[in-house]
């Protein structure tokens, strides 16, 4: 039986490196140029997510649904003992750069100086994964991060190998696991958080030229504040967008909110339950192997929501304190979004764990909760089909 490859989101500290060949071109050229055996990096930052840069530009990948060809080499690298401090740090510093494009020329500079432009805002990714350490003061190697190739990484003495990360799978398996992801996985992957997108989209065509294009909502809320726009233009449009953003509150209140989101993502994909009768519930529920395989996935995705969850958090508490201290619209409203969202992956773990252990709520709680789920829900629906009927 044909086999693939998966990183096991268990075995990953925050801060794990995941060195691998790659299939597009820049990643050949640099393999071959450098000499070296790796073309990729992504950086782990908790609970089987990392952040890499790549084609559609700096994104967060959940590690278990992305499968390598038996023939890829993929090798784990860690640094020394990071402090809880540093996990943050290091998490802080790649979320705030997400959705910047990808720099091919920055890619191909590290072999080809000359073709380097100093003006790049992109990343490519072992410039993201040495930028990142060197943003906590601990650099991982001698070169700058924007000279940094995956094999120099590969080649630092700074890096001890992790040799328990990756684990083999039936391809099938991991076939019947991805199908149930629907478009989900890959339609995050390529374009983000679509209703933070649909407020830039809104934004940029309106902005005025003072402003930098913004690639994330974090990104266009620092520029408000940090001296890039005068206060009055800052007044205007923290106004503005804070509208903006309570209003994709109030008609979608399910929407994932910006930053790090893609468990969440794909805990709302197509289906997650197995049909009868089909070569699905065969490979995923009949199969030992591939049952062990499917609920081990499905964990792994509660987790890494979970872990998300706890980073809205703190981003929520941040935010709300940034929002007073500055009387700013947009960071209010940005940090109702995240406390919002959390507020209902928590109903719903808590009707899960009611599921698991009854008693746990009681019946009065179960029903409010579903009331207020069904509600959420229904307001959805609404908007996404009027969105969908409105010609855009």
């Amino acid at each position: 039986m044909e086999s693939i490859s998966v990183v096991d989101a268990k075995a990953l500290l925050p801060g794990d490196i995941i060195l691998s060949t790659g299939a597009n071109k820049v990643s050949w050229f640099i393999r071959a140029a450098t000499l070296g055996s790796y073309s990729h990096a992504a950086l782990h930052v908790g609970s089987g997510i990392a952040v890499e840069a790549n084609d559609p530009g700096v994104i967060p990948v959940f590690l278990p649904a992305v499968s390598y060809e038996a023939n890829t080499k993929i090798r784990v690298l860690r640094a020394g003992a990071l402090s809880v401090r540093q996990q943050e740090e290091l998490t802080d510093f790649v979320w705030s750069l997400l959705f910047r494009p990808y720099s091919t020329k920055g890619a191909i500079g590290t072999i080809l100086p000359f073709l380097r432009d100093q003006t790049d805002a992109g990343y490519f990714c072992s410039q993201l994964t040495a930028a990142a350490y060197k943003s906590i003061d601990a650099p991982i190697t001698d070169r700058r991060p924007e000279e940094c190739t995956p094999n120099d990484l590969a080649a630092s003495p700074l890096l001890d190998e992790v040799t328990d990360a990756v684990r083999t799978v039936p391809m099938e398996t991991h076939k019947a696991v991805a199908s149930l992801l629907g478009a989900s996985y890959q339609q995050y992957v390529e374009s983000g958080n679509r209703y933070e997108n649909g407020i830039l989209k809104v934004c940029k065509n309106k902005l005025p030229p003072k402003f930098s294009q913004p690639f994330n909502l974090y990104d266009l809320a620092r520029q408000l504040f940090d001296g890039s726009v005068d206060r009055e233009t800052s007044q205007i449009w923290d106004v503005a967008v804070g509208a903006l953003i309570k209003n994709v509150i109030s008609e979608f209140p399910l929407a994932p909110c910006p930053g790090i989101s893609v468990a969440t993502s794909l805990l709302n994909a197509d289906r997650w339950m197995v049909a009868l009768f089909t070569p699905e519930w065969a490979t995923l529920v009949e199969d030992e192997v591939g049952r062990a395989y499917y609920h081990d996935f499905i964990a792994s995705l509660t987790i890494a929501s979970n872990w998300e969850v706890t980073r809205w958090l703190a981003d929520h508490e941040r935010m709300l304190a940034e929002a007073k201290k500055r009387d700013s619209r947009v960071l209010e409203a940005l940090g109702m979004w995240i406390g919002h969202a959390a507020a209902i992956r928590y109903q719903y773990a808590a009707l899960m764990r009611n599921s698991t252990n009854p008693g746990f709520l009681s019946r009065d709680e179960v029903e409010a909760i579903k009331k207020r789920l069904k509600g959420f829900q229904d307001r959805q629906q609404a908007a996404e089909s009027q969105q969908s009927a409105t010609p855009q």
